[in-house]
């Protein structure tokens, strides 16, 4: 009777010690853990903000005298009409899946790594919750975001040219940059897309940080892990900050990685320049009618008129001629023709792309790690 009394009382003491160490779950886990759920973290974030991306590539894709190049509607309507339906708004994603699962791991590993080496206890608390200085969270950022891109440039760069309508897969697509352009070409955005991501990572890591910190200190109770509804308000917060900071930057990688090839023609519109003879901007050469010259137009059109811009003979005659040498080229570019102002196009879908995308990336990885670690309790 003792012997079952005191089995028994073991066993609320075990039961006990279990839930406590669930309420007051330090955030560490093992770098499998890390990685599981870096990777789940990617694949919901990208798949469920993919729409509004798309939308944001092909505004910042559009030409100067583009109409309606800064409207978010009718930017949707012709990706709607021209691609026949919801789909358009997707097409491409199955790049986000093949990169962001490696790429998200080696994201939030390390970010996990830099935590543990130097992350500060919360001041305001005599918890075991950590949370990292601003200037931690920054360097923590720059680091994850460095190897995150590592991964990521190619498989974004051809994410955005699928997204404005060529390739038909993605090896396709590899294999067509390969041989036309050569295997740089997948990098060539490599040194702007760090010069955006890491200042981007740097403040989202750091907003984020001292929110979760603020948020947890005001709102939570005291000594409990931050809740589902601080990692959502952190990470909005993190990720409207830092992706209206950076977009000037994010527009200058999207020029580089699409200036060979711009959005898709309709192909309504490709029986009529079979028979047109073009010549090429700034050379004496002529394309021969009917050649393979990367069918485009769509920017310069909708589903149902022609050509609304002037620009549109002349891009599809320079759709195979690298246009921007590096950053400083499409730079002068835009400020050329559009002003600061153009630096900023794309803000608002970027913003609405990026504000729930880090919120659910953060709070997917969290809880992900949460239950993951509690698994291997067992």
């Amino acid at each position: 009777s003792m012997s079952n009394t005191l089995t028994t009382s073991d066993q609320q003491h075990n039961d006990v010690e279990q839930e406590i160490d669930w309420e007051e779950w330090d955030g560490n886990g093992s770098f499998l853990v890390h990685c599981m759920a870096g990777g789940i973290a990617g694949i919901v974030e990208h798949t469920a903000t993919f729409p509004m991306d798309t939308i944001k590539t092909h505004m910042q894709s559009y030409c100067a005298i583009c109409p309606n190049k800064d409207n978010c509607a009718t930017t949707a309507e012709r990706i709607y009409g021209r691609t026949n339906g919801i789909r358009g708004f997707y097409r491409g994603v199955q790049t986000m899946l093949y990169g962001c699962v490696p790429a998200h791991a080696l994201y939030f590993s390390s970010y996990e790594v830099c935590k543990s080496s130097f992350s500060a206890a919360s001041s305001n608390s005599g918890d075991n919750l950590m949370f990292m200085t601003p200037l931690q969270g920054a360097i923590a950022g720059c680091v994850s975001t460095f190897l995150h891109d590592g991964v990521m440039t190619p498989m974004d760069t051809l994410k955005q040219r699928m997204q404005l309508g060529h390739y038909t897969s993605v090896g396709q697509g590899f294999a067509s940059i390969v041989r036309t352009e050569g295997a740089w070409a997948l990098y060539r955005s490599f040194p702007v897309t760090l010069a955006t991501n890491l200042p981007y990572g740097s403040i989202m890591f750091a907003v984020n940080e001292s929110l979760k910190e603020v948020l947890t200190h005001y709102h939570d109770a005291a000594g409990s892990p931050p809740t589902t509804t601080t990692y959502l308000l952190a990470g909005s917060g993190a990720g409207a900050v830092a992706a209206a900071l950076t977009t000037p930057l994010d527009r200058l990688k999207t020029k580089l990685q699409t200036q060979y090839l711009a959005n898709a023609m309709p192909s309504s519109h490709r029986p009529a320049m079979g028979n047109v003879k073009q010549k090429i901007p700034g050379s004496n050469k002529t394309l021969k009618p009917g050649s393979n010259i990367g069918i485009v137009m769509g920017l310069h059109t909708n589903p149902i008129k022609p050509s609304v811009c002037n620009a549109a003979e002349v891009e599809v005659a320079s759709v195979n001629l690298v246009k921007y040498a590096g950053v400083m080229d499409a730079l002068k570019s835009i400020l050329r023709e559009e002003g600061a102002a153009g630096l900023f196009r794309g803000v608002v879908p970027r913003l609405c792309s990026h504000t729930p995308a880090v919120a659910i990336s953060w709070t997917t990885y969290e809880t992900m790690k949460k239950y993951f670690t509690s698994l291997e309790k067992f």
